[in-house]
């Protein structure tokens, strides 16, 4: 979303943005470590990498902690901002669908 918003919205969507990607950064780092844990290795241990995808060497045991790490639900604290402080902003009826969990109505 491009469009200006009054501060303490944007404030409160910059504070949202922060946490979902803090989330991200941790489920990221888990997944590599997971890669790295599971893949194949070459002769000089290092990852085999076909066509841009890792190779696993026991690609049952990373599916299921994969799924593990995937399915972990991860609680942000946000509170909803009512609708009618997005000011004037001119939004997309799809972006406030993808928004809704986070907007009430006044």
């Amino acid at each position: 979303m491009t469009e200006k918003l009054p501060v303490k919205a944007a404030y409160s969507f910059g504070k949202l943005a922060r946490a979902i990607q803090k989330e991200f950064e941790i489920f990221e780092e888990s997944r590599k470590k997971l890669i790295d844990r599971y893949c194949a290795r070459d002769e000089n241990g290092k990852p085999i990498i076909e066509s841009n995808i890792y190779k696993m060497a026991d690609e049952a045991a990373f599916g299921k902690e994969f799924n593990e790490l995937a399915n972990i639900e991860v609680e942000i604290k946000f509170d909803a901002i009512p609708v009618d402080k997005l000011g004037d902003a001119n939004v997309s009826p799809a972006v406030i669908l993808g928004m809704e969990k986070f907007i009430i109505e006044s």
